[in-house]
Order: C-alpha cells, then structure tokens, then sequence
C-alpha cells in the first residue's frame, strides 16, 4: 500500500506525463485564456498576483499584459529539475517569482496577494476547505480570486459507458465527484468570501481514437474520478468500453462533454466571526452519472 501524500501523488503524475502535458492539455490551456478574458469585466489595480497553475506553464505572460506593473508569484508544485520537499523561490524574468509549494500551504504572509488567478487546479484538490481557506489567508482586504474547475456534467459519456459495461455486475453507475457550481459558490461564502459570481459553459471534445481519449484523461488527471482499483481491469474490459462507448451520429468520433465552471469573489473587509470550517456540498446535489 502506498503511503504516498496527495501531493507527492499529484508531482509524481507531473513527472510522468510531463512529456506529454503540452500536447494533451489543449482543453485546460483553452479554459485559462477564456477565464483571462473574465478580467476585462473586472476593476482591478493589483501589486501582488497569485498565479496558481501547478501541471501546466501558468498565465504569467498574459496576466503581465493585463496588469504590467504588477508581481506575479507563478506557483507550481514541483521545480523544473529535481523534486524539493522546501519551499524556494526563483528568480524568473522582471515581474514574475516562481514560487514551488503545495497550494494548500503556501509560504506567504497573511494578506500578501490582492489577486489569485487558478486555472483548473480545483477539482485537483484533495482538501477543497484548506485550499479555499488558503486563498482566504493569503488575499489582502479587497482582494480577489478568479479560478476554473470541472463541474458534474463533465465525463458524462463515460460514466454512462462505464455503467452499461458493469450492468452485469453489482456496480452502480459512478456518481460525479466534480462539485456543481452553485455549491461552490455558497462554500466560498461560508469561507468568508463575498459576492462569488458562477457562471457555466458546456464544451464537447471529440476523439478519433479510444486510445487518444483515454491518455488526454490521465494526462490532465481527469480521470482522478474513477477509484485506482479500475486502472488494474483485464483486457477485456477495456475492449468493451471502446466498443460501448458511444460516437457522434455525424463525425463518427468519440465525444466527451466538458462543463467548465468559472467563478471569482472578493474578500471581505473583516472575516465573518463563527465562520464555518468545512466546505460542505449537501448531499442531495451529489448527483448521479446520467
């Protein structure tokens, strides 16, 4: 049994696809330059950004366009050449320091950042209540955090599949571990955050190949969703999820349905007193795959 921490876990999936994460990661690249442009709606003078990217190369150059007088700490889980359990910075071009820590522990005062921006590395968290508590910390008074995740809808096609190929079994089809959108926003808000605005978008890759489609899963860790148990099923089982699984009626390709969930807040003046300490979904929005 691995006693591998979710971190470790997380740098090691880096460094194994790591050849691969340019390529593959079209979708999460495309989801940050449609979470940059959220910010020509925005009023914001920050001094201080937080660029939260740990997989994949962060936004810095196009946050410094938007914000040219502006610092921006690029964090990321793991250095470009050895793993490093402390914390270090690294001098990286004029404006930007390359920060290397764990998202849920940054090495940053209290009120350091007046802005966060976080490209889909929500839905990687394994402590959603301690990253959200992190940001929290780390944002001065006024301060703001704009990020991306997955919601509920995404991988809808698999999951069906998965279930249609486990009919025989006593499994049950997988319930959706991405959080919708509207219980994000009231976890914000019981965090101390305020206003939180979601909005929602559905996007549809299509695959040529079941090979293609299952390797961008992994690279991108979205398949994090189905339980390590499943990556040790025989030949034949993967045989018939390729078979099952269903192809567009027009292009004859292999579609996999993306909900993307955008959402930003602000933080409050002075924290609420009694504020809750866990980010907490309510069960019945826990939804079933469809």
């Amino acid at each position: 049994m691995s006693n591998l921490t979710p971190l470790k876990k997380l740098q090691q999936h880096h460094q194994r696809w790591q050849g691969l994460l340019g390529s593959s990661s079209f979708l999460i690249q495309e989801i940050g330059i449609r979470l940059l442009e959220r910010l020509e709606l925005i009023k914001l003078e920050p001094s201080q950004i937080l660029d939260i990217n740990p997989l994949l190369d962060s936004q810095t150059k196009e946050l410094l366009r938007y914000y040219p007088k502006a610092v921006v700490l690029s964090s990321h889980i793991e250095s470009n050449s050895v793993l490093k359990p402390q914390y270090f910075w690294q001098r990286w071009g004029n404006y930007e320091k390359r920060l290397v820590a764990d998202p849920h522990q940054l090495p940053l005062p209290e009120e350091s950042v007046d802005f966060i921006f976080s490209n889909c590395f929500f839905f990687s968290s394994w402590d959603i209540t301690k990253l959200v508590n992190e940001w929290h910390r780390v944002l001065r008074p006024n301060g703001l955090v704009l990020f991306s995740t997955f919601g509920p809808d995404t991988l809808k096609e698999w999951r069906v599949t998965e279930a249609k190929v486990e009919a025989n079994t006593s499994s049950q089809a997988k319930s959706s571990s991405f959080i919708d959108m509207h219980d994000i926003g009231d976890g914000l808000l019981q965090q101390g955050f305020s206003d939180p605005v979601m909005d929602m978008e559905m996007l549809t890759i299509y695959y040529a190949s079941f090979k293609e489609l299952c390797q961008d899963l992994r690279v991108n860790n979205v398949a994090a969703v189905t339980p390590v148990s499943e990556v040790f099923r025989g030949k034949k089982y993967w045989e018939a999820m390729e078979e099952n699984y269903p192809r567009d009626p027009t292009n004859h390709k292999l579609p996999v349905t993306c909900e993307i969930i955008y959402g930003h807040a602000w933080k409050l003046k002075k924290a609420p007193v009694n504020m809750p300490s866990e980010f907490a979904v309510p069960i019945q929005r826990i939804q079933r795959a469809r």
